[in-house]
């Protein structure tokens, strides 16, 4: 899921082309939640078409990061392909490791589990972080939004934060499970740049992406323009 990071959506797609991928097939969704922008809408998907992304999803910027995956429970969103799991990361978390993908697939195969976090957050409340996780599509199905539309960042919190919020549902029938104990590691899976900017960790990130190395020197040079 993708907003404004448009660097940030090349490294993605790039270390998707890199990655150790699961015996599961793989399909790639590139959500993109733009200000009706014609031109970034057109900029966006050029480069989904690059790097052979599956699906090209724009839709208008309501409800952020959780109106979007709001859209795709409820079908508002339509992904013609019968996905058996869904790895959801929004676009300030980075790849660390060429299993990423693997690694979540695999925590969420135990029966009994109902989500993989990339990280389990204590600050607020016990809490899956929503913006990088892995869910079976049947638990994902039955997951309720606490209005029928989401669209304020206050709604995005109380899904992510208060009573009955997405961790609390899933707990209710099954167990949680973290990808990394530890988000500040730097063994990391994925590195959240927005929480933990101060790690600095994209050396570490193009050593394990070669491919990255001069998406991340433009990276800078766009942040400091």
């Amino acid at each position: 899921m993708v907003y404004k990071r448009f660097e940030n959506l090349r490294i993605w797609l790039s270390s998707i082309k890199q990655a150790e991928m699961p015996a599961q097939k793989v399909r790639v969704a590139v959500i993109h939640n733009h200000n009706e922008d014609s031109l970034e809408e057109k900029k966006f998907k050029s480069v989904c078409e690059k790097f052979d992304a599956d699906y090209y999803v724009p839709r208008r910027n309501v409800g952020l990061d959780i109106g979007a995956l709001q859209e795709l429970s409820t079908g508002k969103i339509a992904i013609d392909f019968q996905w058996d799991a869904l790895f959801w990361s929004a676009d300030d978390v980075i790849p660390m490791r060429k299993d990423f993908i693997s690694k979540h697939i695999e925590a969420i195969k135990p029966k009994n589990v109902g989500v993989a976090g990339f990280h389990i957050s204590n600050q607020c409340c016990r809490h899956v972080r929503t913006n990088s996780f892995c869910i079976p599509r049947e638990v994902f199905g039955c997951l309720s939004f606490p209005v029928a539309e989401i669209k304020t960042q206050e709604e995005c919190y109380i899904f992510e934060h208060f009573k009955n919020n997405m961790t609390e549902q899933i707990e209710n029938q099954f167990h949680l499970t973290a990808v990394q104990t530890d988000p500040k590691s730097f063994s990391s899976v994925l590195w959240d740049t927005g929480h933990y900017w101060h790690l600095k960790l994209w050396n570490n990130h193009t050593r394990i992406f070669p491919c990255n190395r001069q998406m991340k020197l433009e990276r800078q040079r766009v942040r400091h323009v």
